[in-house]
């Protein structure tokens, strides 16, 4: 299979990303306490170079991560996961960032039931037009 690497990400459109990862938890999450949020940010501010939170209105906190593109049962030891973004309800947030700039994007994952999680980050350009 032929696998393509896109730069700038193009918003709302989906972001698919695969990630290597190593889950030493001693059993799978999986279910409504296995749980995503998603933080994003756009560099550069009024203070300077540094990252600035776009509000989101904590529709992208604290989602159910088997129903929001992240595989479940959450695979335990050594694997490569693919975790799909769904933006395109976001759409009216997206029309109001900058075109051609840089966005992080942080997903924290958690167990509910451990108070366990893990996070990763993303930071790539963007388009939103």
């Amino acid at each position: 299979s032929s696998e393509s690497f896109l730069v700038p990400l193009r918003l709302p459109e989906s972001i698919t990303l695969r990630v290597t990862i190593t889950n030493g938890e001693p059993q799978s999450w999986n279910g409504d306490n296995f749980r995503l949020s998603l933080k994003v940010s756009q560099y550069g501010s009024l203070d300077g170079c540094n990252w600035t939170d776009v509000p989101t209105f904590e529709s992208l906190a604290d989602t159910p991560a088997c129903q929001n593109g992240v595989p479940c049962p959450f695979p335990l030891g050594d694997s490569q996961i693919t975790v799909r973004t769904d933006l395109s309800s976001f759409k009216p947030v997206i029309d109001l960032l900058k075109n051609d700039s840089p966005y992080q994007f942080v997903y924290t994952f958690s167990d509910q039931s451990t108070s366990r999680s893990f996070a990763f980050t993303l930071q790539a350009r963007a388009l939103t037009k």
